[in-house]
């Protein structure tokens, strides 16, 4: 004999068709029906007019989507009922002589706009009735989620676009700041409509930060406008795989009407094979150990890295950073570190000569001793002398390039540290850390991500 199952009861925030999850709903049991047209949602004060203008439009299309033209919006469903089989569906009836639900009023509390930064708020508050509505929010980024909401709210019946659990309220705000999205253009190339289309899904699903590998070592997909720049378009993978300037603008553009973040991302010192193929004298290339590596070649090449002691590395950074800072208004620009191949840097004779002369003088670093596994029971605490006490003098045998000091922080007029802890964004990054660097109004300053 079977086991009579009693169905689980869900709470309001998992009752109404919303993603995710609200934080706070209520409901009633009340429903209307939609009135198709253009005064449906009216900004009614607050900042931000072309931008809430712009959203307006846009998601009037979704949300009057007439079934007869086509595929739905990304990431959009129109069915009536649950969203999965744990939920069976349960129809939206709106009756015979449904409530008309007329207009839903913007209420934007800001009076300019709040920067579109990591931190910022969006929150918003939502409340439907069976004739309209009030959509309130501290800031356009937080309406622009609550009318996504909305969105989501409103179902087609096979015959007209209905509204059910009426009255019905919504608060809501994220619980993560960075909701984030990453993508690999170096490795897969994605033409502009794809990358404009993958900002409505994620639009869809509140994301807010898009996170844009830009380069690696397989390819360099960019065509920047500057002299020291442009030619390094010849690592890409084809020569139509290439993003201009202009469709950077336009990512961030439409990014930012869907109140989504742009984090570029330019991996090095390593993973920088792309770079040699438009300027061989930017890297060192370490053939052999490249082809060395037990995971294949493909894998190989990323050991590959920017050479740190030639002035034009520098110089061609210090130009990237600053091109792309003008375009990227986030506060973060990621600048890789992973996989610093030591072997691949010390297999230039260069690098190697400078590097064993820089071992001699640099004082002996305690975090670089590794235990002993017999260790001495009485150990000398006093450390090796310096042989070279003089406090001024420079640990480094030869100056780096003038360009790597303090290039990462002396373009906003701010310095983080010593010139050379600049450089090391460049020649020394951490194996397993992650270097990004801040910029404002168009500068750059490098810090540490965790």
């Amino acid at each position: 004999m079977g086991v009579r199952r009693r169905r689980a009861a869900f709470n309001p925030e998992e009752s109404v068709p919303v993603w995710p999850q609200p934080r706070a709903v209520t409901t009633g049991s009340g429903t209307a029906v939609v009135t198709p047209r253009d005064g449906l949602l009216v900004h009614s004060s607050g900042c931000c007019a072309p931008l809430l203008a712009e959203a307006i439009e846009r998601y009037l299309r979704i949300i009057l989507w007439v079934p007869a033209s086509g595929a739905l919006p990304y990431l959009r469903v129109r069915t009536p009922g649950g969203r999965s089989d744990a939920r069976p569906p349960e129809l939206c009836d709106a009756g015979g002589d449904p409530a008309s639900f007329v207009e839903l009023r913007i209420v934007v509390s800001e009076a300019e706009e709040s920067p579109l930064q990591l931190g910022v708020d969006e929150s918003y508050s939502l409340s439907l009735s069976d004739s309209g509505g009030t959509l309130t929010a501290p800031s356009v980024w937080g309406a622009l989620r609550g009318l996504e909401t909305f969105a989501q709210l409103v179902q087609w019946d096979g015959d007209r676009y209905v509204l059910c659990g009426l009255p019905l309220t919504v608060s809501d705000r994220p619980r993560f700041a960075w909701r984030g999205l990453l993508i690999d253009t170096a490795r897969h190339y994605l033409p502009l409509p794809s990358l404009l289309a993958m900002l409505d899904a994620m639009a869809a699903l509140k994301l807010n930060t898009l996170h844009w590998h830009l380069t690696d070592a397989h390819a360099f997909p960019l065509r920047l406008d500057g002299t020291n720049t442009a030619r390094l378009a010849a690592g890409a993978l084809h020569p139509s795989h290439v993003y201009t300037a202009a469709d950077l603008r336009a990512v961030v553009a439409a990014a930012r009407l869907r109140g989504v973040r742009v984090v570029p991302e330019l991996d090095m010192p390593g993973h920088t094979a792309s770079w040699g193929l438009a300027a061989p004298e930017l890297v060192v290339a370490c053939p052999a150990r490249v082809a060395a590596d037990a995971e294949g070649v493909e894998h190989g090449v990323n050991k590959v890295a920017l050479h740190p002691l030639r002035e034009e590395v520098h110089q061609v950074v210090a130009a990237l950073l600053a091109e792309l800072a003008a375009i990227f208004p986030d506060d973060f620009f990621h600048l890789g570190g992973d996989e610093v191949d030591a072997e691949c840097w010390l297999s230039d004779e260069e690098v190697k000569a400078w590097a064993g002369q820089a071992a001699r003088r640099r004082p002996r670093l305690p975090w670089k001793v590794q235990p002993h596994p017999n260790p001495d029971p009485d150990p000398d605490p006093e450390p090796e002398p310096d042989p070279h006490p003089d406090p001024d003098l420079n640990p480094y045998p030869e100056p780096l390039p003038g360009a790597a000091t303090g290039a990462l922080h002396e373009q906003s007029g701010r310095r983080a540290g010593p010139s050379r802890q600049a450089a090391s964004a460049v020649g020394r990054g951490p194996r397993d850390g992650r270097v990004a660097a801040r910029g404002s109004n168009g500068r750059c300053v490098a810090r540490l991500a965790s």
